[in-house]
């Protein structure tokens, strides 16, 4: 989770993908 989170940090364009990757990715881990 760290490296993704610091590669979607670096990309601020994308932003809000990286949000909601990250908010799917959740709901999949629950």
């Amino acid at each position: 989770i760290l490296p993704s989170r610091s590669h979607y940090m670096r990309t601020g364009a994308d932003s809000s993908t990286a949000i909601r990757r990250l908010i799917s990715s959740y709901r999949v881990s629950v």
